[in-house]
């Protein structure tokens, strides 16, 4: 016995590539959308028909800057995320601003708990995971309300990694991060994300960014930078001297050298645009 099949019908479809919306049918086959069609095409059998006419239908919204992924985990996740699915959104991705909820140790975890990141993690968590892999699983039981794709956070990976809070890492320790990167990355992690804003990623260097977006690249998978290193100048006149590369530079630089693709995940503080050699372009 197959699938249970569901059409809905005469709804205006916004299918998600750019075309305007149509009127027409959507054929849901087990969860999974199997045909759409217009409203001049021949309706398909289905075990049950829904009048649509008065609604848009769309595919699942992902919300690309997440950090419910530090509430999946928990079984009791549902009640603080049950407004996303019932506003469209069916897929968040994870691990943004160079934090994902893995890879882990029992000191990382610590030391993550005191940081400021505690205040987004909104129930308390076991830790009972190491690898992405095992987070994926361990989500999984917990009966997620919502699909996850999780970036490997270089912060967590950098903590997870090094004894090394601050400053550059030694070349052994940017090896062993290196490592742990690709491995998460094997195991299903969606890309790498920087969060340059925040301790310790404010104080990698440049060379270390560009490693990480490297073995990224490698994976054929993003890097995404969210946080840059100059909010409002006030960390330029902390860490940066007057001849640094204007942030959205820096960000173009590393993404060419590693030969990866970048995205520019925080565009709060449009001010960091503008010293750009390409900022006409970027606030177009």
């Amino acid at each position: 016995m197959g699938a249970r099949t569901k059409l809905f019908r005469n709804g205006m479809i916004i299918d998600g590539t750019g075309k305007p919306a149509f009127r027409g049918h959507v054929l849901v086959e087990g969860g999974l959308i199997r045909n759409v069609l217009r409203t001049d095409e021949a309706l398909p059998p289905a075990d049950e028909v829904l009048d649509v006419s008065p609604y848009a239908v769309a595919p699942g919204f992902i919300d690309m800057h997440s950090h419910c992924d530090w509430l999946l985990p928990s079984k009791e996740h549902a009640g603080l995320m049950q407004r996303l699915p019932e506003q469209g959104v069916t897929t968040i991705v994870g691990g943004n601003c160079g934090f994902s909820v893995a890879p882990i140790t029992a000191a990382s975890a610590q030391v993550i708990q005191e940081s400021p990141l505690r205040t987004i993690i909104d129930l308390p968590l076991d830790y009972a995971w190491r690898s992405m892999a095992e987070l994926f699983e361990y989500v999984q039981r917990a009966a997620p309300i919502v699909n996850l794709a999780e970036l490997a956070g270089h912060s967590t990976v950098r903590l997870a990694s090094t004894d090394t809070l601050r400053g550059p890492l030694k070349q052994d320790e940017l090896q062993r991060c290196l490592d742990t990167l690709r491995q998460s990355l094997d195991e299903g992690a969606c890309g790498v994300s920087f969060g340059l804003g925040y301790d310790p990623g404010m104080y990698a260097p440049l060379d270390e960014i560009a490693a990480f977006s490297g073995v990224a690249a490698k994976a054929g998978k993003p890097a995404f930078r969210g946080h840059v290193l100059v909010e409002g100048g006030l960390i330029r006149d902390v860490l940066r001297t007057d001849e640094a590369l204007p942030p959205a530079d820096e960000i173009f630089d590393v993404s060419q050298y590693a030969v990866a693709p970048g995205f520019i995940d925080m565009h709060s503080h449009c001010d960091w645009l503008l010293p750009s050699r390409e900022h006409p372009g970027l606030m177009q």
